[in-house]
């Protein structure tokens, strides 16, 4: 914990944050702009999933980049390794956000960026720093709504039973 505290010092987010400016000197994205001229960063937004279902979070940025539109998402971790990359890929807070996006802005989505970074101490940009692109399908989309449904009902299920599943993991 000491040294982990130590990581995430001040001093060492300034180093980091020109680190990561410096290894993506020239990829930088074009932030796009709301109806009413408003830079489309940390969007908090609200959507029902059904009748009763709200779901929120926070966007932390709607971007064109190369030609497209992307859903942009900042992580900081201190044990960054191929595992939690990977889970990015696939993640469902990235697969809610990309689909939420299109419906808040009206236009095409095509995926999501992922920018990594370890904290751990001195940012070493070959290792520490990792910017992931993902997409979803329709399909992907769609299924995550269902999902989320279903698991709110579960939840819903378990408060009143008050039968808990067991983690197993």
């Amino acid at each position: 914990k000491k040294e982990d505290s130590k990581n995430r010092s001040l001093e060492n987010l300034i180093e980091n944050l020109y680190t990561y400016c410096s290894k993506y000197r020239g990829q930088l994205f074009d932030v796009l702009m709301s109806k009413d001229g408003k830079p489309l960063t940390e969007i908090n937004f609200a959507v029902l999933l059904d009748d009763s279902i709200i779901y929120r979070g926070i966007i932390d940025a709607i971007v064109k980049y190369q030609g497209k539109n992307y859903v942009v998402e900042y992580k900081s971790t201190s044990m960054l390794n191929s595992p939690m990359v990977e889970k990015y890929r696939i993640d469902s807070q990235i697969t809610s956000y990309i689909q939420v996006a299109q419906e808040l802005v009206g236009i095409r989505i095509d995926g999501a960026i992922v920018d990594i970074i370890g904290m751990y101490g001195k940012v070493d940009p070959s290792k520490h720093l990792v910017r992931v692109f993902t997409t979803r399908t329709k399909r992907q989309m769609e299924e995550w709504r269902n999902q989320a449904i279903r698991k709110y009902q579960h939840f819903l299920w378990m408060r009143e039973t008050k039968n808990w599943d067991q983690n197993t993991s």
